[in-house]
C-alpha cells in the first residue's frame, strides 16, 4: 500500500509475505470475505473504513445510521484477497436485533477510542454479541485515535490485557486521522485470511470427496440451477 504515514515496526509474520493494496472493487472470480467493524458511536469506525478504502481522513464523517458496505481487494503473494467491509452503527440494540449483521463474518474488528473509557468498557458487550451470533470468526481489538495522546485515558497495556482476557487474535493501536498503523492493520487482515484459506485448501486436498471448504459459506453459496422436468 503506497502511503506516506507512520507505522510501528512490522511483526515477523508480516515479513514473510508480500502484501499489495489494490483498492476498491469486486470480482466474481474471487471469494469475498466479510470484515465487520463494531463498537459504539464515536470511536471512529467510519473514519477507519474511509482511511482503509481511500488512504484519506474524512473530517466531516457523520454517524452511520445502519450499515455501510464497501468492497476492496488486497494481493498477498500471488493470491487476491477480496473483502466486503461492513461499517455498522454503534447502537447495541440494533446489533442485538440484526443477526444478519454478523452472519457470514470472517473477521470482526471491535473498536474503542483511547480517549474514551466508556468505549473501552463497552468492548465486553460487543464481544458478547459477537460470540452469540458469530462465534467462529477471527477477532481483532483496535484502539483508535492514538493521535490524541494528550487525552489518553486507556493505556496500551490495558488494551493488551483485554486482548488476552477475551482471546482476540490481534491488538493494535491506530489513528484513522494520521494513518498511523493503518498499513499494519490491512496487512494483518489480509495475511490472517490468506493463512486460514491456505490451511483449508490443504485440508481439502486430504479430503477430495468433501469438496472445497470455505471460510465464508454465506458468500460462497450459490443457488443451484433447476432441472427441467422430463
Amino acid at each position: 500500500m503506497k502511503e506516506n504515514i507512520i507505522n510501528e515496526n512490522e511483526n515477523e509474520t508480516e515479513k514473510d509475505y508480500n502484501v499489495e493494496f489494490i483498492g476498491k472493487g469486486h470480482s466474481d472470480k474471487f471469494t469475498t470475505y466479510k470484515v465487520n467493524l463494531l463498537g459504539i458511536n464515536g470511536v471512529g469506525k467510519s473514519g477507519i473504513s474511509f482511511r482503509l478504502l481511500n488512504n484519506k481522513f474524512k473530517e466531516d464523517s457523520s454517524p452511520t445510521i445502519s450499515v455501510d458496505v464497501e468492497n476492496f481487494q488486497v494481493k498477498v503473494n500471488d493470491k487476491i484477497i477480496q473483502f466486503q467491509l461492513w461499517d455498522s452503527c454503534g447502537n447495541e440494540e440494533f446489533a442485538q436485533n440484526t443477526p444478519n449483521l454478523f452472519r457470514g463474518t470472517t473477521l470482526a474488528i471491535i473498536v474503542y477510542a483511547i480517549n474514551d473509557r466508556k468505549s473501552f468498557f463497552e468492548v465486553q458487550k460487543w464481544n458478547n454479541i459477537l460470540n452469540k451470533y458469530s462465534r467462529e470468526c477471527m477477532k481483532y481489538l483496535i484502539g483508535n485515535k492514538c493521535d490524541l495522546e494528550d487525552y489518553r485515558v486507556v493505556s496500551k497495556e490495558e488494551g493488551e490485557a483485554l486482548k488476552d482476557d477475551y482471546d482476540f487474535d490481534l491488538f493494535l493501536e491506530i489513528s484513522a486521522k494520521t494513518g498511523f498503523n493503518i498499513t499494519n492493520l490491512i496487512n494483518n487482515i489480509a495475511i490472517s485470511i490468506y493463512q486460514k484459506e491456505k490451511k483449508l485448501e490443504e485440508e481439502d486436498e486430504l479430503l477430495p470427496q468433501a469438496g472445497r471448504l470455505s471460510l465464508n459459506k454465506e458468500f460462497d453459496r450459490k443457488p443451484k440451477k433447476k432441472k427441467n422436468c422430463c
